[in-house]
């Protein structure tokens, strides 16, 4: 557990262990839920305030799912972050628990997530000046590198679309598998962006903590970063959906080439196999075949007709 305590007009400091909050100013603790799983009976006796329970067990989930839920007490957000800075197409997402109250915020992270530890060194290095004077504004950086992580996804997922428009651009390409989890990282991560809109949106509108109009407005801004990424996400998602229709209609339209030019070889062989099935019948007398020049002619008329056919076919423009 780390403690750090902002008071105005100083920098901000970290304590080992707080007996209580400031009278001014407020505290960030920030708790790793590996190596703390206890840590709600600490914040009760420093912070001042009890976590329910379900919150609790909800706070150690590793995998939950975003979502947002106010008390009396404080109002609890859980976001998703990357595990580290500049995430690419194959990078995880972990919950980060946030519980707001108007003296103290308390973060909830994953060992594998960075994000809490990139806003420390930044806010050891700002100016006085420059320092979050409340929560709400401490969250509201927190999210909004949050959601730059979330934006830097866009060049990655460009290269990704390059790519996938040069796998389905071969006609025998046969790995669905692959193109299906694709498709379903997609869609998690549009999933995830719709639902931080939602919680960022019905906090900012269910709260019962006083947030001043910029900070208002920087959590719109936020939102609006939000909704840029699901719709570049949504136009990826369009992207391959159509190179998926277009791969499956070069497949067909080659199917199609390869039945008709076997139609037309054998409409071409039929009457010709016709004919020397009824030059090869086992009877004594058959026409032309004591003729001496009998076999050229009827070799001749079947070649002329082979070409016939195929001119006729060609002509029509069928293969």
């Amino acid at each position: 557990m780390e403690t750090i305590v902002f008071e105005p007009a100083k920098k901000p400091v970290l304590v080992k262990h707080l007996n209580e909050l400031p009278e001014r100013g407020f505290a960030w603790i920030n708790i790793n839920r590996q190596t703390l799983p206890q840590w709600a009976k600490q914040c009760q006796e420093n912070a001042g305030f009890k976590i329910h329970e379900s919150h609790l067990k909800d706070s150690l989930n590793a995998k939950h799912p975003p979502y947002y839920n106010g008390t009396k007490h404080y109002d609890m957000l859980v976001l998703h972050s990357f595990s580290k800075e500049n995430p690419n197409f194959q990078s995880e997402t972990s919950p980060i628990v946030f519980f707001l109250t108007p003296k103290c915020l308390l973060s909830v992270f994953s060992s594998e997530s960075n994000l809490t530890q990139r806003i420390k060194e930044k806010l050891f290095e700002r100016d006085i000046d420059q320092l979050p004077d409340e929560p709400a504004e401490l969250l509201y950086l927190l999210v909004n590198t949050l959601t730059d992580d979330f934006l830097s996804l866009r060049d990655p997922l460009s290269l990704q679309s390059e790519e996938w428009r040069n796998i389905l651009s071969n006609r025998r390409f046969q790995n669905w598998e692959f193109l299906l989890e694709n498709r379903l990282k997609l869609r998690y991560f549009s999933n995830i962006c719709e639902q931080h809109l939602n919680i960022l949106e019905q906090w900012r509108n269910d709260t019962h903590y006083k947030i001043d109009e910029d900070t208002s407005i920087h959590f719109k801004d936020i939102e609006e970063h939000f909704e840029r990424v699901l719709r570049y996400i949504e136009r990826l998602q369009s992207e391959m959906d159509f190179l998926i229709q277009l791969n499956f209609s070069a497949m067909t339209q080659r199917s199609n080439r390869i039945v008709g030019i076997l139609t037309a070889v054998s409409v071409i062989f039929l009457p010709l196999n016709l004919i020397a099935g009824i030059f090869g019948m086992n009877f004594s007398v058959i026409p032309f075949q004591a003729e001496p020049f009998g076999f050229y002619g009827t070799v001749l008329s079947l070649f002329s007709l082979g070409v016939g056919l195929f001119t006729f076919l060609k002509w029509k423009k069928w293969i």
